[in-house]
């Protein structure tokens, strides 16, 4: 009889056994043997972006020696602003990302001198700023970039100069790992 009891004790636990790996198998979806997904070979994240508005208002004035010179210099740019970013195969094997702006500007010069500068300038605005990380979790991680970016220098009694900073490079980096692993 004692030998019964044990058997009847070890049906029961492997039924109940049996259910709750039939009622934790349900909440994950069916199991597809023989079959692996593979990831995509490109991950894109979202885009976010930024629309600007600013403007540079400069005016000047000098008197003295008899002589009056006045300069006015009126900027207004408008600028978009899209980034993302993402990983090729996997972040961890290239991680990128890359932010563009592209925009108007529209600049205006009046000056009483001994030149007489007047006039006005339409242009475009352009900058970006590309970036990737490859073998990040690796001892030996390498990075490059690729960055452009406009700002404007206001001179005295002159037309603003407009100064493009372009900059392109790598790096490598050496991690060292612990010898002996923290417990």
């Amino acid at each position: 009889m004692r030998g019964i009891g044990r058997g009847s004790l070890a049906a029961v636990m492997a039924a109940a056994s049996l259910g709750v790996a039939a009622s934790a198998g349900a909440d994950e979806g069916p199991v597809v043997l023989g079959q692996q997904q593979r990831a995509p070979i490109l991950t894109l994240d979202p885009f976010h972006g930024s629309l600007a508005l600013s403007g540079l208002f400069a005016n000047q004035s000098n008197t003295g020696s008899g002589q009056s010179l006045k300069s006015t210099d009126t900027l207004l740019q408008e600028q978009l602003t899209l980034a993302t970013g993402g990983g090729i195969v996997s972040k961890n094997l290239v991680d990128w990302h890359a932010s563009v702006t592209a925009g108007l500007n529209e600049e205006s010069v009046q000056g009483q001198s001994s030149t007489g500068q007047t006039g006005s300038s339409f242009g475009y605005i352009t900058a970006y700023d590309l970036s990737a990380t490859m073998l990040k979790t690796t001892e030996f991680p390498v990075s490059v970039f690729a960055q452009q970016a406009q700002q404007y220098v206001s001179n005295s009694f002159a037309g603003l100069l407009q100064d493009t900073t372009s900059s392109y490079g790598a790096r490598c980096s050496i991690t060292s790992r612990p010898s002996c692993p923290l417990r």
